[in-house]
């Protein structure tokens, strides 16, 4: 069997081979990447729990015991670069590490499209099928490819996806938000299913999950300067509170650990690896009819710290939790006046 999706990318996309400051490229092995995370995404519900879910991704994908059951090529269709030039502080805000005020900061373009080519083994059931399926119509509606896409960079929309010769979605099918709504409100009652409210133990979808789209623009790079302005105000507007309720708003946008809050340090307090927790908020900008630009917010609500891990400030005895009430600092972001973003549906 032989899928084939076609996105075109609809923000400026920075990806790079093993040097960093190599040359820009799109990397099989980087969207094989994005594929297992959505295929996690998409198979929580359905499979009901983590040995589930990466028993069904090894044997699509391969592990150590096993080979891949998907062979993946890119087909860049009309890969174009250019220089983004000196940037506003929105831009910067959500390319911190990336993006430089003086520099040229070279992308790849919005409007470029690159063709997924998926070669898949007879051994492929029709669930794992299902699940792949849904996985490329995740990665081109919520997410993106490169550095920093989780902050609307590299925004990827889903232009055709033909399974055999037969077109089976069509991005196009988009005309307008209200189309893109009601596609995103059938994805999620099929991804997700009813009675599936349990707080997943990664990022997934859930009957937690929130979706919302903001104003159209004709610009995804003024659009994205909007909004990372208006995160960083949001953020700011933390700085009066008392300092455990500024650090669970203000970590719970993403937490590198140690992390700096003014003279004081926050610090990941655990038994197990890691000391960094991605942000649930992805942005993502999609691309409809008549060249408009559309912003999807998707707030995936998951366990946030690893079991029996607390923060911690400064050495201080207090142990800082993070529990399913602390997200709702980020919807409450979405709905303020200054972005006034729309919940597109609610799950029950």
């Amino acid at each position: 069997m032989k899928i084939e999706a076609i996105y075109e990318i609809s923000s400026p996309l920075f990806m790079r081979g093993a040097d960093p400051s190599g040359s820009l490229e799109l990397r099989p092995a980087s969207f094989k990447g994005l594929l297992r995370f959505w295929f996690r995404a998409v198979a929580f519900c359905r499979l009901g729990s983590v040995k589930g879910v990466l028993e069904e991704e090894n044997k699509l994908f391969g592990s150590k015991s096993g080979q891949s059951r998907v062979s993946l090529t890119i087909n860049p269709i009309n890969v174009s670069l250019g220089n983004l030039g000196k940037l506003d502080f929105g831009l910067r805000y959500l390319g911190y590490g990336l993006l430089s005020k003086s520099q040229k900061n070279q992308a790849i373009k919005h409007g470029t499209r690159v063709k997924l080519i998926l070669n898949i083994k007879d051994l492929v059931g029709k669930e794992e099928l299902s699940l792949l399926e849904k996985s490329l119509c995740a990665l081109g509606t919520f997410g993106g490819a490169g550095a920093r896409s989780r902050r609307g960079f590299g925004s990827l929309t889903l232009v055709y996806l033909i399974i055999d010769g037969k077109k089976y979605k069509s991005g196009k099918e988009y005309k307008s938000k209200e189309d893109l709504k009601n596609f995103i409100c059938k994805f999620l009652k099929a991804v997700i299913g009813k009675n599936n409210n349990t707080l997943p133990p990664y990022t997934a979808f859930s009957g937690k999950t929130q979706v919302f789209i903001g104003e159209a623009s004709d610009n995804p790079i003024e659009l994205l300067e909007k909004i990372g302005q208006e995160l960083k105000q949001y953020r700011m507007s933390f700085k009066n509170k008392e300092i455990v309720e500024k650090v669970k708003k203000k970590v719970i946008f993403g937490l590198s650990s140690p992390y700096k809050l003014g003279e004081s340090t926050v610090k990941i307090v655990s038994e197990s690896s890691g000391n960094r927790r991605a942000s649930p908020l992805f942005i993502h900008i999609h691309k409809v009819q008549d060249n408009k630009y559309v912003p999807v917010f998707t707030v995936f609500p998951a366990q946030f710290l690893p079991r029996g891990a607390w923060l911690q400030i400064d050495n201080q005895r207090e142990r800082i939790t993070i529990n399913e009430q602390d997200f709702k600092v980020i919807s409450e972001f979405l709905r303020s006046d200054s972005l006034n973003a729309q919940e597109v549906c609610k799950n029950e």
